[in-house]
């Protein structure tokens, strides 16, 4: 079989259309994290903004699908290679550090940002942490062995005064997280956050609560530093290092005492101390946006740390507001525990005390509207949901979404399904495709053939299956199981080729899901390969997440090195005694979805579906050279190779 050697252009977001859409809807103003060094080792294409052209081909792109107004583009590199030791503790970290480190001293991405965004109407703010600074090499970043590895970054400030971190009752510092009751900790932060808008010509900075500090023990653990004792003292005459009432570790601990409670009010007075020092420090006319949990505690991993969210909004110190930040669970085992029973009041990666979309609108955006702030929801994806929830909210207060940078990486296909994918009542469904690999990706041990699911939105309900392709070559099918209209995280089950999957060749998966049976099937090339037991639960139908073919759905890693031909969705729990000896007509009986990789047309579009059915994938950014030959005999497929991308 013959492969073009020619690198692709850029492909861009491919959707399917959906038909007729409501005149002159509310348009949101959107927000984009971009994460710049993730983008810079971790794609390829466009989605690695390298390259004057593929920022600003990736800035006007925004605009245009997502409706992005705010560009937060993340610093955390230039933060790293100036203010931080860095330690290459595994093949990852170096390739992160020296990639961007090259790329930075090759061109300057903010410089082209300042100078690109506001040719879209875009503004451009840093996006910097003010509480994420690392940790010793003892400390290992994902939990402990065998779960983590020894943390890879450290704040020199830190190194040279942990005293100014929070402490325990026993003076243990929860490494990385600054005690901002002491000016020295504030005055750092400020000073980087103003020097890096004034260098950088920024519109001003968003100030993120995100961290990759390991969480305490228990919610109440840490808070004990020496002028929170005293200040404490002063107000109320009691020492809080002798009192039991405040040490979780006593049979005297009273979490729910009010006493307890002023001092976790007294611990957030001292963030919004933070932030008045911010915005007397900050230029005139510099803006500060705040990302910050939902719910009435900063949460995990810092602990039960009031949030003073009112202050900052009534007292002008911030410009926008971004609710539903979480800064991970899945980084270590110890946060896979119910947060409650680690103490939290409230928590967004649990979902536990943490108000909805609309009650969060209702919550926050009045007083935000009546002091001149706008306020956002972060929702780390944007499609049809979201639209729908904008046009109902708009009125509310809502001015947008805060999403993650969408996926220019050359070779996605980010499609929304017509018809949705709804398989059989009974629970049973069947998909299967020609799938060629050329590589397995080896940075982040996982590629992605297919991927209806994310994991991170706080409700779960984005949750559903995917294709996976390991860095050992084995294939896994996800599939979440939970019942219609519940939330929660579900069961996932899987199931797992019994050997790795070949490169250099085309091969025909199916996997099916048989609820009746209680199992997942996997067959390659018409064997049954694997099979395993589930639980009496239908499949979760999740269709407000988009299907994403060669990527996972939630952000743009785990690039797929390969193609995909014959993609089939059917309702029916299949059997399959060969691979498909001729092309599938589109029409054959339980056939809910159909893709056909065949034709770019010149408007752009893909033709994608067989039989007189109109086209339904198309190239937002033109037609280009997406296709290569498919399995012989089949005609052409959709190339989701990690291809080098446009001409910069």
């Amino acid at each position: 079989m013959h492969m073009n050697s020619v690198a692709l252009p850029v492909l861009g977001v491919l959707l399917i259309a959906t038909g007729a859409v409501a005149a002159d809807p509310p348009r949101p103003s959107n927000c984009v994290n971009v994460s710049w060094g993730d983008h810079i080792a971790a794609n390829s294409g466009d989605a690695q903004l390298n390259t004057y052209g593929k920022i600003a081909r990736s800035l006007k792109r925004w605009k245009d699908q997502d409706d992005i107004d705010v560009i937060l583009w993340r610093a955390s590199a230039y933060v790293g290679h100036r203010f931080h030791e860095v330690r290459f503790t595994a093949p990852v970290y170096r390739r992160w550090h020296e990639i961007s480190k090259a790329a930075i001293e090759g061109f300057n991405p903010l410089e082209t940002v300042r100078r690109e965004a506001p040719k879209n109407g875009q503004s451009f703010l840093l996006y910097m942490t003010m509480l994420d600074h690392g940790c010793p090499t003892n400390i290992h970043y994902g939990g402990p062995k065998p779960h983590g590895v020894p943390f890879a970054f450290q704040d020199r400030f830190t190194i040279e005064h942990p005293e100014f971190q929070v402490v325990d009752l026993e003076g243990n510092y929860q490494c990385g997280v600054l005690e901002m009751a002491y000016p020295e900790s504030r005055e750092l932060m400020v000073g980087r956050m103003v020097d890096f808008v004034n260098e950088f010509g920024s519109d001003g900075v968003y100030v993120c609560a995100r961290t990759h500090s390991p969480p305490a023990d228990d919610a109440d653990q840490y808070g004990f530093s020496p002028p929170v004792v005293q200040e404490y003292r002063r107000r109320h005459g009691i020492d809080i290092t002798e009192d039991p009432r405040f040490d979780y570790r006593s049979p005297g601990f009273a979490r729910h005492d009010p006493a307890v409670q002023a001092w976790r009010d007294l611990r957030g007075e001292y963030l919004v101390q933070f932030f008045r020092d911010l915005r007397a420090a900050m230029p005139e006319g510099k803006r500060i946006y705040a990302g910050l949990p939902r719910g009435r505690v900063l949460g995990p991993p810092y602990g039960n740390m009031s949030l003073h969210w009112r202050t900052l909004v009534e007292d002008g110190l911030i410009d926008g507001l971004i609710v539903g930040h979480t800064s991970g669970r899945w980084l270590y085992p110890l946060m896979n525990r119910p947060h409650a029973e680690l103490g939290y009041l409230s928590s967004e990666d649990d979902n536990l005390n943490i108000p909805s979309l609309e009650e969060s609108v209702d919550l926050y955006a009045p007083v935000c509207r009546e002091h001149g702030v706008k306020f956002y929801f972060m929702s780390y994806t944007y499609g049809a949901l979201e639209r729908k929830q904008f046009a109902a909210l708009h009125d509310r207060g809502l001015a947008g979404f805060m999403i993650g940078a969408p996926s220019t990486a050359s070779g996605s296909a980010e499609m929304l399904l017509d018809p949705p994918i709804r398989f059989a009542a009974d629970g049973t469904g069947t998909i299967d495709a020609w799938v060629y690999i050329n590589g397995y990706e080896r940075q982040h041990s996982t590629s992605y053939i297919l991927s209806k699911y994310d994991h991170v939105v706080g409700n779960h309900l984005r949750r559903g299956f995917e294709w996976q392709v390991h860095a050992d070559g084995h294939f896994l099918w996800r599939a979440n199981q939970m019942e219609p209209g519940a939330e929660g995280r579900g069961v996932d089950s899987f199931v797992k080729s019994s050997r790795p999957l070949p490169l250099g060749q085309w091969m025909h998966i199916a996997t099916v899901f048989d609820r009746p049976r209680r199992e997942l099937r996997l067959y390659v090339d018409g064997r049954l390969d694997a099979r395993k037991s589930i639980p009496d639960l239908p499949l979760r139908m999740n269709p407000d997440q988009r299907l994403i073919l060669g990527h996972y759905g939630g952000c743009a890693l785990g690039l797929f090195d390969g193609l995909v031909d014959e993609l089939r969705f059917s309702d029916a729990a299949l059997k399959f005694t060969a691979p498909p000896a001729r092309p599938y007509a589109g029409d054959e009986p339980g056939t809910v979805a159909f893709y056909r990789f065949e034709q770019v047309q010149p408007a752009g579009y893909i033709a994608a579906n067989a039989g007189s059915r109109a086209p339904n994938l198309r190239v937002m950014s033109g037609a280009v050279d997406v296709l290569d030959e498919g399995p012989p005999g089949f005609g052409k497929a959709l190339d989701l190779r990690q291809a080098a991308g446009a001409e910069p």
